[in-house]
């Protein structure tokens, strides 16, 4: 009995802990396009939202994921993206009110006319992330397997925040090329424009520094580890 009584306490312990896991993104709107006739294999036409989940899209037929499946099935059994779930709504709806199924089930089987312009909410199942996102270009016609999205990101630090870390810029205004100081591990790293657009991510190492010269002059904002610094181009 004592033993029961302990392992029932484990696994109460456990689900509450579970059910505390996920994460909500809800930082800045960013606009992911792959165009048509692009190659699906270049990171360039990927969105890589986390490590588990890079998604895009060949010449026709649905998204896939990429880093753990080879192209997107067909029908009624397709379960492509691997490792994600979808459902219809947004974030503000509250997740417990939303139904998630597979990207094909929610939108029954017809992406093509059901995929635009209506809001759903993807669920990253390894990394049990939820976000907003809302298709606002689908090919259809096998004419190159594009197709456009804005998602949320994580949410932002605000400049208090900031202050509890260490990684900042060795110099801003910026010309060419940007350094990060106290950089103590090789990282990832986005620039967006005030908008919210993602213009260019990478991986970025202790001493090296990241090629803007293709930006013209304004704001942008960088975000390593998690950390959100806004620098001036030159």
């Amino acid at each position: 009995m004592k033993h029961q009584t302990t392992l029932f306490l484990f696994l109460l312990l456990l689900a509450t802990f579970t059910s505390y896991s996920q994460t909500i993104w809800n930082g800045p709107t960013i606009t992911f396009n792959k165009p048509n006739g692009a190659d699906w294999n270049l990171a360039q036409n990927q969105d890589r939202i986390t490590d588990n989940v890079w998604l895009t899209r060949k010449f026709n037929m649905s998204i896939f994921n990429i880093q753990q499946e080879s192209g997107s099935g067909f029908g009624a059994t397709n379960t492509s993206p691997t490792d994600t779930e979808w459902a219809l709504g947004s974030l503000s709806d509250g997740i417990g009110n939303l139904t998630f199924a597979t990207l094909s089930t929610t939108l029954n089987n017809q992406l093509g006319n059901n995929i635009v312009n209506n809001p759903m909410v993807l669920h990253l199942i390894t990394d049990d992330i939820y976000i907003d996102i809302n298709f606002t270009f689908w090919a259809v016609n096998n004419v190159g397997g594009g197709f456009t999205y804005t998602r949320s990101t994580e949410a932002t630090l605000d400049i208090e925040e900031n202050k509890n870390f260490q990684i900042d810029l060795k110099s801003n205004p910026v010309k060419d090329f940007l350094e990060i100081s106290n950089l103590t591990k090789t990282s990832d790293f986005q620039i967006f424009n005030i908008n919210g657009q993602l213009l260019k991510k990478g991986i970025v190492n202790r001493d090296d520094k990241i090629d803007v010269s293709n930006l013209t002059t304004g704001i942008y904002f960088v975000r390593i580890n998690s950390v959100n610094l806004k620098i001036i181009k030159q």
